[in-house]
């Protein structure tokens, strides 16, 4: 496999330990890393919200731009300077005195502390704008641990939104330690790679890799380690969005990236308008690494079941081979979002993946499904948009209806409305909708003989034949366990989708 051979130092860091004092400023950052425009390429994308490491728990399982600091003022992240100071300093007496007992301190250290630290540092207006959310341990282990190309001594791996450097650790447990704490991190140095838009982040991340290797390998004391820009060169500030040539060589890349709402860029065609960076992060790897790289992903489940990503889907699937696509649950209690863990190898040439591969046997084994007897859309009426003219209509909205019951239309108050109106009878079904919950697919029958304006909270589904009958088996379907299940699996985001109703195995008494 290619070697990055471009990354590597002239001079060997154990040559220089002989004689250079021990200096970990190696693990603050220069001038040069916190902005110069010359080394360091800040994409449009990021400016407009998409940097970081994770997500807004707002609303919306794609994240929703939330207002505070302008995402691109690398100085927000200032407050979480002094933990990063702490755990520098910490490093350093395990480097230079020897671990002793210390583990208890750098155990959490490697074990989210500086997720929690990040919490108590900065706001959570702050956290949402910039997506500043740590993956944890459990998950970051979890993401690398079954890849097609196992992590080996010739591995070069690449974390392009690294973050407090969470998968890097998870990789550099797969490595080996050398005979001595200096020829581990350079070894490591040599295969471990990462870029990041907050100078605060990168010096946590090379401070933990040393304290994980220090660990792991329990040396004594190391008098002399060379300074700096010797250990782990390859992890620097710049723009995941951007990534160099040299790093492009990767044979492993390993993402965790933002789930912020940005702008499409001009050269996609697989949407237009605002999508989730990570669609966007994910297709620019795509892009800049070269075939056969094996790469993971931390994703939000919008881009595997969400309507709007079908395209996304298609071109990744179209540029890869889509190894793994496993539904993870919620990223943490702090980031409402729930995730799936992503694996492909890129390819080029003319194939491609099956589009089961993101959605797994479960649906693929359906030979009938709800849009078989009936048709699924949205209610057309939105509240905020409501001009109060046309005809006078019965008006159905989500609050107050009952759960699995009947609604006369002759019960249901009135608006104007110009819009698409539906016949009954047919079956509402709230959108609205949280994955583990008792009824992800909560669905009333209306009755009556007027058509009725239905807000856009709820989804109609209206039987092809017209008939009660059809509308309460369908909501014998909708209310049963199966069907939950069926749905915790299908979309985990926040809401129900056409597709995903549409989708609903159908099986006839």
């Amino acid at each position: 496999m290619e070697r990055i051979d471009t990354l590597r130092q002239p001079s060997s860091p154990a040559a220089k330990a002989a004689s250079a004092p021990l200096v970990f400023a190696d693990l603050s950052i220069t001038d040069d890393e916190r902005g110069d425009h010359d080394t360091v390429v800040v994409s449009e994308a990021i400016r407009q919200g998409a940097q970081g490491r994770q997500h807004s728990g707002a609303e919306s399982q794609e994240g929703r731009v939330v207002k505070g600091p302008p995402s691109h003022d690398v100085s927000v992240m200032q407050p979480f300077s002094n933990y990063v100071g702490s755990i520098e300093r910490l490093a350093r007496t395990v480097v230079s005195a020897g671990l002793g007992d210390l583990t208890a301190e750098a155990t959490p250290v490697l074990n989210g502390g500086p997720g929690e630290a990040l919490r108590k540092a900065v706001d959570l207006v702050t956290r949402k704008s910039t997506g500043a959310f740590f993956s944890s341990s459990d998950l970051s282990d979890e993401l690398v641990s079954t890849l097609a190309k196992p992590i080996n001594e010739d591995s070069r791996i690449l974390d392009p939104a690294c973050g407090s450097g969470d998968l890097l650790l998870a990789c550099s447990r797969h490595l080996p330690i050398a005979a001595s704490l200096v020829d581990t991190l350079e070894s490591w140095g040599q295969q471990l790679y990462g870029l990041d838009l907050y100078p605060e982040f990168i010096r946590a991340t090379r401070a933990r890799l040393v304290l994980a290797a220090a660990l792991r390998g329990r040396w004594n004391a190391t008098q002399g380690l060379a300074e700096s820009e010797s250990w782990f060169p390859g992890i620097r500030v710049g723009d995941g969005l951007a990534i160099p040539k040299d790093l492009a060589q990767a044979t492993h890349v390993v993402l965790n990236p933002p789930f912020n709402l940005i702008q499409t860029p001009q050269d996609v065609e697989w949407s237009s308008g605002q999508v989730s960076a990570a669609a966007v992060f994910l297709n620019h790897v795509f892009v800049a690494c070269k075939d056969e790289t094996n790469v993971v992903a931390i994703l939000p489940d919008v881009l595997r079941s969400g309507t709007r990503y079908g395209r996304w889907r298609e071109n990744i699937s179209q540029q890869a081979t889509v190894r793994r696509v496993s539904i993870w649950g919620t990223f943490d209690p702090w980031a409402d979002v729930d995730v799936f863990l992503f694996e492909a190898l890129i390819r080029s040439g003319s194939f491609e993946t099956s589009m089961a591969a993101w959605t797994g046997p479960k649906e693929t084994e359906v030979t009938a499904t709800l849009s078989t007897v009936a048709k699924v859309s949205v209610g057309s009426l939105v509240p905020h948009r409501h001009s109060n003219r046309g005809r006078w209509h019965p008006y159905l909205h989500a609050l107050g209806l009952a759960k699995w019951g009947t609604v006369k239309v002759v019960d249901l108050p009135k608006k104007r409305f110009n819009g698409t109106v539906f016949a009954p009878p047919f079956v509402v079904v709230r959108r609205t909708s949280r994955p583990g919950d008792s009824g992800r697919a909560i669905g009333t029958v209306i009755l009556g003989d007027r058509p009725v304006a239905v807000e856009n909270h709820l989804m109609v589904v209206k039987p092809k034949d017209a008939t009660l009958d059809t509308c309460l088996q369908i909501l014998d379907l909708l209310r049963s366990d199966a069907t939950d299940r069926w749905l915790d699996h299908r979309i985990r985001c926040r809401h129900l989708t056409v597709s995903a109703l549409n989708d609903l195995p159908w099986q006839a008494d």
